[in-house]
């Protein structure tokens, strides 16, 4: 039985749940561990330029990792009709940018798996397995959202999140960089996560969340440097066919870009420094780790912030 009454706590859930459907749970990288065990494949193939820490569920699943390298446009380098029946195929939504490859591989392979860390707000299609990071988008401490085409049959307990916070506390009253060192020690606490549901908090931070406005900032904020930029910008991709970005990329040769930005209090992350499997220098996931910067677009700045961006860039 619930309680009534009392001081008030972050409780308002909107009634229309923002994924129908999906399985809420406490992080993208337990979402994939929970896939790879429920669907019992035996091997993956994924690229190599994603994220290293999904090495860890994959192993944790008992599953033979076998890594594909990615071109220029960052089309996957390996024929989906290829994958077997016990394999799957892990694709990255790079920066929300591969929608349409993403359409092209649910055509062709059954067993595709889509990480859909840096697009949130992206769609999936219909039957296709897929999972998400909720705090690459909102202010919240974990959280993912897993699209599973096949009943989830995983008893899992539910999580509680309230005490890897601080970061979040800590940012919004002195500011990021002081909440810095917290947000660091909230990744490790996740990286040792078991699989557990979504914790009421970040469940209801989720809900209360202004999404539309946050989509629309976001698309704004990044249509106003792709006009600025795309002139210099040597991305074969077009950055304006992000559903709703996690980020502006921008590909350049300036190798000094990355230390002058950070000098204004700019700051672009690297993806990733840790990357699944080992890269060639010279290839394109050697190039998309060292020339890629990724310009803030999200919800907390404005045209003011992406002048700002842009007198350093200029």
């Amino acid at each position: 039985m619930s309680s009534i009454g009392g001081y008030i706590t972050f409780g308002l859930h909107r009634e229309h749940p923002l994924k129908p459907g999906a399985i809420a749970l406490n992080s993208g990288r337990n979402a994939l561990e929970c896939l790879l065990r429920i669907r019992g494949y035996r091997v993956l193939h994924a690229p190599a330029y994603t994220c290293g820490v999904l090495r860890r569920p994959i192993e944790k699943a008992g599953v033979e990792l076998r890594l594909y390298e990615i071109d220029e446009f960052m089309e996957p380098q390996i024929d989906p009709a290829s994958v077997g029946g016990e394999e799957a195929l892990l694709y990255t939504n790079y920066l929300g940018l591969k929608d349409a490859t993403i359409q092209h591989l649910a055509g062709t392979c059954p067993t595709l798996i889509v990480d859909q860390a840096q697009a949130f707000y992206a769609t999936t299609p219909p039957g296709v397995d897929s999972f998400d990071s909720v705090r690459k988008f909102l202010p919240v401490p974990d959280g993912s959202f897993l699209h599973l085409n096949t009943p989830f049959n995983l008893h899992l307990e539910r999580d509680h999140s309230h005490q890897r916070c601080a970061h979040l506390l800590q940012g919004s009253d002195e500011g990021p960089e002081q909440g810095f060192a917290a947000f660091q020690a909230n990744e490790n606490r996740i990286d040792a996560l078991p699989p557990g549901t979504m914790s009421g908090l970040t469940a209801a931070c989720v809900s209360q969340a202004d999404h539309d406005a946050i989509k629309a900032r976001r698309r704004a904020n990044n249509a106003l440097l792709h006009e600025a930029l795309t002139g210099i910008n040597q991305l074969r991709i077009d950055p304006a066919v992000a559903t709703v970005p996690l980020a502006y990329p921008l590909w350049t040769d300036d190798t000094g870009l990355r230390s002058r930005l950070i000098a204004e209090r700019i700051y672009v992350p690297t993806f990733w420094p840790d990357l699944l499997g080992p890269v060639e220098s010279g290839t394109a996931a050697a190039r998309f780790r060292d020339n890629l910067i990724c310009l803030p677009v999200d919800q907390r700045q404005g045209p003011k912030e992406m002048e700002r961006i842009l007198e350093v860039l200029d």
